[in-house]
């Protein structure tokens, strides 16, 4: 996709919606560590399934209307047509790896996918911004304020803001993605976001 200096980046976000299943990080059995996703680094464990297991109140049916799922909030959890726009995406965007999550009825789902983007890119417009960074970690998880820099994906669709870690979208895979209607997922331009909750702190910028 071309570079657009005008183009908007967006945050993609779930937000708690009541019969949202949230699959959990089996870290205890899984050999792939749910901390090795928030990194743009080769995985430690590549050739690995990452486990994930269903609340006690879940059964796998309960999945079968869905496509994304929260699970870590750096990545996405994709099947189906989402997971098909993702690997439209150019070579080197995108990092895919298979996943088992065990249902609380016997069930095994293993169709859906992490998408782990590979591009850590500063988008922070630290000018405009008003963040608590911190300067050994060089990052910031808490900020009254944030602005991006329009356009900062330059030619990237999908990738990790620098400083936030937070994973960020151009506008025309959000478009794409939104066209499949995702539930619970929300996408949210910089200065809507607050960071600590999730929550809107006003109405979404006109789409």
């Amino acid at each position: 996709m071309s570079s657009d200096e005008t183009a908007p980046v967006w945050i993609p976000e779930f937000r708690d919606e009541r019969g949202l299943p949230w699959p959990q990080f089996d870290d205890k059995n899984s050999i792939v560590q749910s901390y090795e996703f928030l990194g743009t680094e080769q995985l430690v464990h590549p050739n690995d399934v990452a486990l994930l297991k269903l609340p006690r109140h879940s059964k796998g049916k309960s999945l079968a209307k869905f496509q994304i799922l929260p699970a870590i909030r750096s990545v996405l959890l994709v099947r189906g047509e989402i997971l098909d726009i993702m690997k439209s995406l150019p070579s080197g965007e995108v990092d895919f790896t298979p996943t088992r999550i065990a249902c609380k009825d016997d069930e095994v789902v293993e169709d859906f996918v992490f998408a782990r983007p590979l591009n850590r890119v500063a988008c922070t417009d630290f000018e405009k911004s008003d963040v608590d960074f911190d300067p050994k970690l060089k990052s910031y998880s808490d900020w009254r304020k944030i602005v991006f820099f329009p356009g900062c994906l330059g030619s990237l669709s999908f990738a990790r803001e620098t400083y936030n870690k937070r994973m960020i979208m151009s506008d025309a895979l959000k478009r794409q993605i939104e066209a499949v209607a995702p539930r619970g997922l929300h996408f949210f331009l910089s200065e809507e976001f607050e960071p600590m909750a999730g929550l809107l702190v006003k109405e979404p910028a006109e789409r």
